[in-house]
C-alpha cells in the first residue's frame, strides 16, 4: 500500500507547507485541511507562522479578534510580538481637527482602546516584543503618496500608560516603518514614569519627535537629551539602543545632551540614523562605554566638526571605532560632512589585506556608500582600509 501524506515525518510535512513557492495559494492551509491526522501534525508550524506575531490597531474589530486569540491557550502561548499598527486610515489615529470638541473626544476613544489592548495582552504569558508601525510586513496597499513624518506621540503614550498599568514589562520596544515612504516619529514623554514597565527591557528603538505636530513648535533638543537618559536610567537591563531624528539644530542639541549624560551599564550595540552631529559628540557617547559596546550602526549621518577643516571628521570617527573600541560588528552607510557625500571609493568586493605577514582574502558586503564588516579582524582591516578609501561627493 502506497504511503499517505498523513504517514509522512512530521519535519518532511512541514518542509512540504513551508514551500510556498510551488503552491498558488498557502500549502500549510490546504495540507491542515484535508485530514484531522496533517491539521495535527502542522499545527506547531501553524501556529509558529500565524500567531508568533500579531497585528493590531485600535479599534473594536482588532481588539475582538486579539480577545478570542487569547481565549484559546495553545495560541495565546506561542504570541510573543504584538505590533501596534500607526496609520493616517486606521482608527483616525493620525486625525488632527481644529474642533476642539472633536479632538477631545477622539483622544478620550483612544485612550480606552489603549486600556483594552493593554488589558489583552497580559493574556499572552510569552510577549516579549511590542513595535509600533505604519503597516503589516504583507500588506503592499494604501500607500503613502510621499515621504510623511507620522506623529504617534498620543497612542505611543496611551498604549505605553495600558501595558505599563497592567504590569506588562517587555523586552523589546520599537518604533519602526516597514515598506511606506515615511516616518513614525514619537516623543519620548510617552516613556516617562513608566519605571515598572521599562525594568526588564534590553532593545530600545525608537524615532525621536523634535517638534510638536499640532503647534508646530520646535521642542527643545537638550531637555529632550537629558528626559531620553532619564528614561533609560530605568532599564538597567538595555543593551541594545537604536536612535533616529532629524537633521535639524535641534537635533545637533539634542544628541550633545544626551552623549555627555548617557551612561549605559550594559550597552552592547548602538545605533543611530538620519541624524546631525558632531564628531566630538559622537566619539564621546562611544567611548563612554568601551568597555562593553560591540556593535555599531551608523546611517544617513551628517557628521560636522568643531572647527577646521569639516573633511577630517570622518577620519576622527573611523579612528575611534578602530583604535579604541573593540567591535565586532560595524555597519556604516550613507555618511555624510557638513558640504559633502562620504564614499568608500574603490573598496571591492573582495578585499585583500595582508595580516599579521599573512596574507588572506575577507569579504565585505558592500557599496560604495555602505560597508558591512563582521568579526573583530575583519572590522580592524576593513576600517583600516575604509579611512584610505574615503573620498568627498558635494552635495547638490
Amino acid at each position: 500500500m502506497p504511503p499517505t501524506l498523513a504517514a509522512l515525518p512530521t519535519e518532511l510535512l512541514e518542509m512540504i507547507a513551508g514551500d510556498s513557492d510551488s503552491w498558488k495559494e498557502d500549502p500549510m492551509l490546504a495540507l491542515r485541511a484535508t485530514s484531522r491526522e496533517l491539521w495535527l501534525k502542522l499545527d506547531h508550524l501553524f501556529t509558529a507562522t500565524y500567531f508568533t506575531t500579531r497585528y493590531v490597531w485600535l479599534s473594536l474589530e482588532k481588539l475582538n479578534e486579539l480577545r478570542d486569540i487569547s481565549t484559546v491557550s495553545r495560541l495565546a502561548a506561542r504570541m510573543k510580538t504584538a505590533e501596534v499598527i500607526c496609520r493616517p486610515d486606521q482608527s483616525g489615529i493620525m486625525t488632527q481637527t481644529d474642533d476642539s470638541h472633536m479632538q477631545a473626544l477622539f483622544d478620550t476613544a483612544s485612550k480606552a482602546l489603549a486600556a483594552t489592548l493593554g488589558s489583552l495582552l497580559r493574556r499572552f504569558p510569552q510577549l516579549t516584543t511590542i513595535e509600533f508601525t505604519n503597516k503589516t510586513r504583507e500588506d503592499t496597499s494604501t500607500l503613502l503618496p510621499s515621504f510623511q513624518i507620522i506623529d504617534v506621540s498620543s497612542t505611543f503614550a496611551n498604549v505605553m500608560d495600558a501595558i505599563n498599568a497592567h504590569g506588562i514589562k517587555p523586552n523589546t520596544l520599537r518604533t519602526m516603518t516597514t515598506g511606506d515612504p515615511a516616518l513614525l516619529t514619537t516623543s519620548i514623554h510617552g516613556l516617562l514614569g513608566l519605571p515598572s514597565c521599562l525594568s526588564m527591557l534590553e532593545t530600545l528603538e525608537l524615532d525621536m519627535l523634535l517638534a510638536d505636530s499640532r503647534s508646530g513648535k520646535t521642542m527643545n533638543g537638550t531637555e529632550l537629551g537629558l528626559e531620553l537618559t532619564s528614561v533609560l536610567q530605568q532599564s538597567p537591563n538595555l543593551v541594545s539602543l537604536s536612535l533616529g531624528m532629524s537633521f535639524t539644530e535641534e537635533a545637533g542639541n539634542f544628541f550633545r545632551s544626551f552623549a555627555n549624560s548617557a551612561r549605559i551599564q550594559h550597552l552592547r550595540e548602538f545605533n543611530i540614523r538620519r541624524a546631525l552631529c558632531t564628531s566630538a559628540d559622537l566619539t564621546l557617547l562611544m567611548l563612554a562605554h568601551t568597555h562593553t559596546l560591540q556593535e555599531c550602526s551608523l546611517g544617513s549621518l551628517r557628521i560636522t566638526g568643531a572647527s577646521g577643516d569639516h573633511r577630517t571628521v570622518i577620519y576622527d570617527v573611523l579612528g575611534v571605532l578602530r583604535e579604541k573600541l573593540r567591535l565586532k560588528r560595524v555597519v556604516l552607510s550613507r555618511l555624510n560632512t557638513e558640504h559633502d557625500t562620504v564614499v568608500f571609493s574603490g573598496m571591492g568586493q573582495t578585499m585583500w589585506w595582508e595580516t599579521s605577514g599573512e596574507e588572506e582574502w575577507i569579504t565585505v558586503f558592500h557599496s560604495d556608500e555602505y560597508i558591512e564588516l563582521d568579526g573583530y579582524d575583519e572590522v580592524q582591516d576593513g576600517l583600516a582600509q575604509a579611512r584610505k578609501c574615503v573620498t568627498y561627493v558635494p552635495r547638490r
